[in-house]
């Protein structure tokens, strides 16, 4: 009797196996084919401005979202650029998506309104805002009081980081008149002139005596800021010490620097004048009426004789105004 072989099917289990695993390959190819399609790498935006940064995330389909600032004061060719970003350059992000980016530097602020205050003033509220005092420029107008802020660079309302130098522009303001200073000091002079806002220059070497002459004149009407110059009399020296006034008596001659310090309305011939310093005395002969009291002058000392106890015969030489 022949025996029948009956072929049993295969297990249910068997025969899912391959097709499931097919399945899910399918789908993960799928997902990943999708996840590419909808992610691009994150561009890289370090070192550049917002403007930069937003126009290089538009292009490979991001946009920029700024999240804050470093808080610490960085170069000025630094501050505002993307110091660091999220995701990083080259990651992997979804398209459209927003990149986070943090800025070197400090919050901008903007620029204080300056028009119409003094130069002092300017610098006061720059400070208080938080900003560095800049240079300082002088306009030539005649129309707005000298020393009022014309502008300033940047300008005000301008959002700026803080720290930052901001330069100030002043108004020279209407023409001044040249003051007069011909007979003053040197150091009296230069004050007269920079009170009348001008500047100063001085002809000569020091040590200067009076001021003899000026240029532009006195009372000229000039703008704001020009030089005056003046010119002082030659040096004034120191007179004689008494060591030098010893060794000329003793050689019987030569020349003395003494300090004309009497009035002239003493005496009664004006070119004659007597002279104490002790333990001597001089009579001078030959005096000009031009030497003041207080100024120096120079004398020829003649008396070989050296014995009498004075007062000895001098002549009038020269003098320093």
């Amino acid at each position: 009797m022949e025996s029948t072989v009956l072929n049993e099917p295969a297990p249910r289990g068997r025969r899912r196996g391959p097709l499931l695993f097919a399945g899910l390959a399918a789908i993960a190819t799928i997902i990943i084919a999708c996840y590419f399609a909808l992610t691009a790498p994150a561009p890289d935006l370090t070192a550049k401005l917002p403007q930069a940064a937003a126009f290089e995330a538009e292009v490979t389909g991001f946009s920029v979202k700024v999240a804050g600032y470093s808080g610490s004061v960085v170069s000025a060719d630094k501050a505002g650029t993307v110091l660091s970003q999220s995701p990083a350059p080259g990651a992997r992000a979804w398209r459209a998506s927003a990149v986070r980016v943090v800025l070197a530097g400090l919050k901008p602020v903007p620029v204080p309104e300056l028009k119409g205050l003094t130069a002092a003033e300017a610098e006061v509220a720059l400070i208080a805002a938080g900003f560095r005092v800049g240079g300082t420029e002088y306009s030539d107008v005649a129309s707005v009081p000298a020393g009022q802020v014309l502008s300033s660079r940047p300008s005000s309302g301008t959002l700026a980081q803080p720290s930052i130098k901001v330069d100030i522009i002043v108004a020279l303001g209407p023409d001044v008149t040249v003051p007069t200073v011909v007979g003053n000091e040197v150091s009296a002079a230069r004050n007269r002139i920079e009170d009348a806002g001008l500047e100063v220059r001085v002809d000569g070497s020091p040590p200067y005596g009076r001021i003899i002459w000026q240029a532009p004149a006195a009372n000229t009407s000039v703008r704001p800021g020009t030089v005056v110059a003046i010119g002082p009399a030659r040096q004034k020296p120191t007179p004689s010490d008494l060591d030098a006034i010893q060794r000329v008596v003793e050689s019987g001659s030569g020349d003395l620097l003494l300090l004309y310090d009497y009035d002239r309305a003493m005496w009664s011939d004006p070119s004659v004048a007597g002279l104490d310093v002790y333990p001597y005395r001089f009579r001078v002969t030959g005096i000009p009426p031009t030497v003041r009291k207080g100024d120096i002058i120079k004398v020829n000392f003649n008396d070989p004789a050296r014995n009498r106890p004075g007062p000895f015969e001098v002549t009038y030489v020269d003098a320093w105004h």
